[in-house]
């Protein structure tokens, strides 16, 4: 992770609820659809059928807004060289960028959910995910005044007379507020304490309104059992100023879209690394994938969007 976010203290695990509104949001389980709830579906992610295991594209939705989701890492391995429990590291990249005129993205909620394929069976556990907590880029200071007006009658000596006058003042106060365009991480945590997915939500900088960002890097490590099959479950969500009529009208969850399939036999896949020590995935440090930018400044070729 780069050092230009800025890491706030905020308690771990904190509550977020699943069945909030997103107020003329738009949400896709992998891959977004227009159509009313019901209705034929203008667009479905599957998972092709040569090959349906661990496929590399999460999310692809393209209207005022384009939304793309990609898996850089899937390693399967051990949790550590002592431990007799299993262990997989994935790694996603998630782009938004405002297609239609003046299209701003100001909230994105990505939310994703690991079960086991075998019904009934404990599926994988959260072992630890980055971003983590809640996190700053780019603050921006703006002041603020109050001021209030008092008045009093003028009054003399301990008879109090009214000299028909009176007194006035004015207190002034004022103050800096800093904000920030933010990402918070926050586990998901089922009935019976299992951490078994994670929340991130990213919120553009209200002073600036310039909207989230539009390249997102973050890694999971998770903790297995056995060696079983599991899926993923992945939804974005997005809260888009000046959409289209038809995005406005017919922005729905499409409930259709297929889970990621992953198998723990199936050879690494990394674009990151050349290799990883899969005997200690645990040791890894997933805040080290962490990243994220605003923008592409042409002639700085460290920096993606």
């Amino acid at each position: 992770m780069t050092d230009h976010w800025e890491d706030f203290e905020e308690t771990e695990g904190a509550a977020f609820d699943d069945e909030d509104d997103i107020e003329n949001g738009q949400t896709s389980s992998f891959g977004i659809h227009l159509e009313e709830e019901g209705g034929e579906s203008g667009y479905h992610t599957r998972n092709p059928l040569e090959n349906p295991e661990q496929r590399s594209t999460l999310t692809s939705y393209e209207g005022s807004v384009d939304v793309r989701g990609n898996a850089l890492e899937t390693i399967h391995g051990q949790l550590g060289a002592d431990s007799t429990k299993f262990a997989s590291l994935v790694v996603y990249e998630f782009r938004f960028t405002g297609i239609k005129w003046k299209s701003r993205i100001r909230q994105v909620r990505i939310s994703v959910k690991f079960r086991s394929s075998t019904l009934g069976a404990r599926g994988p556990r959260i072992h630890s995910f980055s971003p983590h907590g809640t996190y700053g880029l780019l603050p921006v200071d703006q002041d603020y005044s109050d001021s209030r007006e008092s008045e009093v009658n003028a009054q003399v000596g301990q008879t109090c007379t009214n000299l028909g006058g009176s007194l006035k003042w004015t207190t002034a106060k004022s103050y800096t507020s800093t904000n920030y365009t933010q990402i918070k991480g926050v586990f998901r945590t089922d009935e019976y304490g299992y951490d078994y997915g994670v929340t991130w939500i990213l919120n553009e900088n209200p002073t600036t309104k310039t909207g989230v960002p539009t390249w997102f890097r973050a890694a999971i490590i998770l903790e297995r059992e056995d060696e079983d099959k599991f899926e993923a479950d992945v939804e974005v969500a997005t809260e888009v100023d000046n959409r289209t009529w038809k995005e406005r009208l017919r922005g729905v969850k499409d409930p259709t879209n297929e889970p990621v399939l992953y198998n723990p036999q199936i050879k690494p896949t990394n674009k990151l690394r050349p290799g990883y020590d899969i005997s200690q995935l645990g040791d890894i440090k997933p805040v080290e994938f962490f990243d994220a930018s605003l923008q592409t400044v042409l002639g700085d070729t460290g920096k993606k969007s």
